[in-house]
């Protein structure tokens, strides 16, 4: 069987990375089909006005930088500051951004049913959140349309942060239309499993996922694995009474398998939060591991940290905590892994 530090090191190493792209994409494809709503049709009328109001975003920075504008922390001083730039604009400019920001609210009319992925143009442009208010307050309304352009909340957000108005330009132009967002709760888990169970297959054909079976069943059978659902309706055991719900268990001849799983890209933002999620399936003692040992008829209880990011994501300290447990010299049974190293743990047994 392989060992723990030996996985994590090419976890680090991103050794099979491409394989695990490669073994997942099916399950980014759905994703991304039960994301859009419909197809957008950017017609050559849109392309011209987006065009033209992204060369009014540049020509706002220009002047900016020509008349020396500096964008301090001081609220007051920069609108101030920012209603002395407004002068320096020329009407003629403000005219065909005016008229152009009119053909997008159009389109927004007549070619979207929301605007779900229009945040930046939506909230920082408009002040709004919904399509029908957009269209009410600024379809032909060339005065507060100007005044939208030139407010001077969204001239320092264009300002302060570079490659803002380009932001705002790529929603426009992107060619679908998202559904409504929704939490699609352990939704990239539950397809990686059933995709990591198809793998498994391969090799023992009898592996399966048994969402609506009793302990009994489990523990009389060798080769299954079920989600986070189905292991909160069995009340599998947690590791502390605060602890979230195990993803997935999985159980392979005499062993089984307590994971859980985290989809990251990157590392940064809530990833203390994240590390400390995950990490808190290394928390079992001995009590619980002779409980669930008994229970489902095993002689090995492995935990599984599943994490379909680079070897960058865990260079962050917040899982210093998560990877020490694994590296140390006396570990047998703690594993971080990709999806695709866990197909071949499994093998290995």
């Amino acid at each position: 069987m392989l060992s723990p530090q030996q996985i994590l090191k090419d976890y680090k190493e991103d050794k099979y990375l491409e394989e695990n792209t490669e073994l997942l994409f099916p399950v980014y494809v759905d994703l991304y089909n039960n994301l859009v709503n419909k197809s957008v049709q950017i017609a050559p009328k849109l392309t011209h006005a987006v065009k033209v109001l992204d060369i009014f975003f540049e020509l706002i920075n220009k002047i900016a930088q020509k008349s020396k504008f500096n964008v301090k922390d001081n609220s007051k001083e920069e609108v101030k500051s920012v209603g002395k730039l407004i002068e320096l604009i020329p009407n003629k400019k403000i005219e065909e951004a005016a008229l152009a920001l009119n053909i997008i609210v159009k389109f927004i009319k007549n070619e979207r049913t929301n605007v779900n992925n229009l945040a930046f143009l939506i909230w920082s442009l408009f002040s709004e959140t919904r399509k029908d208010d957009v269209v009410k307050h600024y379809l032909d309304q060339p005065d507060q349309i100007k005044q939208a352009l030139l407010n001077p909340v969204f001239l320092l957000l264009l300002l302060k942060y570079p490659g803002f108005g380009h932001l705002i330009i790529q929603e426009i132009l992107a060619p679908v239309e998202l559904k409504s967002p929704t939490r699609m709760k352990g939704s990239f888990g539950d397809k990686a499993f059933a995709i990591i169970c198809q793998a498994i297959k391969k090799t023992i054909p009898e592996f399966e996922n048994k969402p609506k079976a009793l302990v009994e069943e489990l523990a009389g059978s060798n080769y299954w694995y079920i989600t986070e659902s189905t292991a909160a309706k069995l009340s599998f055991p947690k590791a502390e009474k605060n602890s979230k719900e195990v993803d997935m268990v999985c159980k392979v001849g005499k062993s089984l398998f307590v994971c859980s799983h985290k989809e990251q890209k990157q590392g940064g933002g809530g990833q203390d939060n994240q590390a400390e999620d995950a990490g808190s399936v290394f928390k079992y003692n001995e009590e619980i591991l002779r409980e669930i040992k008994s229970k489902f008829n095993v002689k090995n209880v492995c935990f599984c940290v599943f994490l379909e990011g680079s070897g960058e994501v865990i260079k962050s300290n917040h899982w210093t905590g998560v990877t020490a447990k694994v590296e140390a010299k006396d570990n047998k049974d703690k594993y971080l892994l990709n999806s695709f190293q866990f197909t071949q743990l499994l093998k290995s047994i």
